[in-house]
């Protein structure tokens, strides 16, 4: 009897330990998806190359068109609404200072995404989620918030721990480690914001970035972190290592024109959210 009872309990082991691997590698992206997460920042890098916003939004909607439904057939929902949050977002970034349709449109836009996030994690509330998931979700949902400054100081702390969560599953991807040193940076020190941290997770994201569109927006937000830390030689080494590996970028020269004016990008960014904000509350 004994041989038996081994054999039971080394069967039952395996089956454990076959259960805990698939529930940690359930949503794990599928090679092919985190190929188009890899194009996709490389458009978004693009952007501000082209001539116009209706140029830059053909792009993204061209990529909608050739991914997210061939995705969401071939490897399910969470993957298909990465490419998704990424699409909303970028289409907000873009016409951000003048969109097509009335702001109350756009934040529906973004809402009906945020919604789309929120039934997915309260469906898979005991499965792990994939750090891309988790991060543009928080995008997508800091991005709304941005309509309402009530709304930032009330929400804040939910998109910080979409961030969290992210950081759980992967704590080198560059993408979120920006994202996280930002939301430390620009949080009040009484809501939980930090320099310190954000120094941190900045540094982190260049060291992480794997690919040239990661180095090239972890160049850039790390640089207006040091900008308004006063390091200026270093903001600006860092600012010309960005334009360098997108040659033309508009982006590029809209901060270092404002720096060139004794402004970081992120007071331009708040300045800007305040002319965006007084007629939507």
């Amino acid at each position: 009897m004994q041989p038996k009872t081994n054999k039971t309990f080394l069967k039952n082991i395996i089956c454990i330990f076959v259960l805990l691997f698939c529930a940690d590698f359930m949503y794990s992206l599928s090679e092919e998806s985190q190929n188009h997460i890899d194009e996709f920042m490389t458009l978004r890098m693009k952007l501000s190359t082209f001539e116009t916003r209706d140029e830059a939004a053909a792009k993204i909607k061209e990529f909608e068109k050739a991914y997210v439904s061939k995705t969401r057939e071939t490897y399910g929902e969470m993957e298909a609404q990465i490419l998704e949050n990424f699409i909303v977002m970028e289409l907000f970034n873009v016409y951000y200072d003048s969109p097509p349709m009335s702001k109350t449109e756009f934040r529906k836009m973004l809402s009906d995404q945020k919604a789309k996030n929120e039934s997915f994690i309260n469906a898979h509330k005991d499965e792990k989620l994939n750090v891309w998931f988790w991060v543009t979700s928080g995008d997508v949902f800091s991005c709304w918030t941005t309509f309402s400054v009530k709304d930032i100081l009330f929400y804040g702390m939910e998109i910080k721990n979409y961030y969290l969560s992210a950081y759980e599953d992967n704590p080198k991807c560059s993408y979120l480690l920006t994202n996280l040193a930002q939301w430390y940076f620009q949080a009040p020190k009484i809501g939980g914001g930090s320099n310190s941290k954000a120094r941190s997770y900045f540094e982190e994201a260049r060291n992480c970035a794997k690919n040239d569109a990661e180095k090239y927006f972890a160049d850039i937000f790390l640089s207006q972190f040091l900008f308004e830390q006063k390091e200026f030689d270093r903001a600006t080494e860092l600012l010309e290592e960005a334009g360098n590996l997108n040659p033309g970028s508009k982006y590029i020269t809209l901060i270092k024109d404002q720096n060139k004016a004794g402004r970081s990008l992120y007071q331009y960014n708040r300045k800007r959210s305040a002319v965006y904000n007084q007629d939507t509350e």
